[in-house]
């Protein structure tokens, strides 16, 4: 019997490695803006690195310090107060997905602040799946300084195989250009997940499809 369930648990492993070397999703960037301003340069037009891998899972990384042509950050030595990212893109696929785990890395400290929104909307119902908002202050705006390193998970409000986010981020810092104050988002990452059973049933059948063509040979 133990040896019978350890097949079994070595099938269902291989038929998710399966399903995620067959499953593919399509990842389209629909709007990237941004804008960064100070007292010495005015509004500045700019816009997040955005890098989206679509398969196995649909992931997609918005890298505000690296924005072209000027980074959006505040303070640090940067001659900018204010800065913001906005990004929006669809993704759909072959199963329904049902949340994302999301992390955030940067550092804000002293009179600065950092907040993001995330907006998710089914494309077929036009049924928000998720809004949600984080913030973190530095100790002169009530919060405490240091590094932001944060792994979260959200789930949808119903599953979807074809939906619309909105990735919205800002970075605030009062006495920029002053080391003292810093605002930065270096990575705003997500990674989208589909239902358990669902990848499942994909992989024994592909893993069962595979093994039918074994046999035929």
């Amino acid at each position: 019997m133990q040896l019978r369930y350890g097949k079994l648990m070595v099938s269902a492993i291989a038929a998710l490695a399966v399903a995620g070397a067959y499953a593919s999703w399509t990842i389209t960037i629909d709007d990237n803006t941004g804008s960064v301003f100070g007292p010495t340069t005015g509004t500045l037009q700019t816009a997040a690195r955005v890098l989206p891998f679509a398969s196995p899972l649909p992931i997609v990384y918005v890298l505000p310090i690296a924005g072209i042509p000027h980074p959006i950050a505040a303070g640090d030595g940067l001659p900018y107060t204010f800065g913001r990212s906005s990004v929006t893109y669809t993704v759909s696929g072959p199963t329904p997905l049902t949340g994302v785990f999301i992390t955030i890395s940067g550092l804000v400290r002293g009179n600065a602040s950092v907040s993001w929104t995330k907006q998710v909307v089914d494309l077929d119902t036009n049924r928000p799946l998720l809004n949600i908002s984080a913030d973190y202050n530095g100790a002169g705006a009530g919060g405490r300084d240091g590094s932001i390193f944060d792994t979260l998970f959200f789930n949808f409000s119903t599953p979807s195989s074809r939906f619309l986010v909105t990735d919205t981020i800002f970075v605030f810092a009062t006495r920029a250009p002053s080391a003292r104050d810093v605002a930065i988002v270096s990575q705003f990452g997500q990674e989208f997940v589909p239902e358990p059973a669902s990848m499942l049933a994909l992989g024994v059948g592909l893993a069962g499809l595979v093994g039918l063509r074994r046999r035929k040979k």
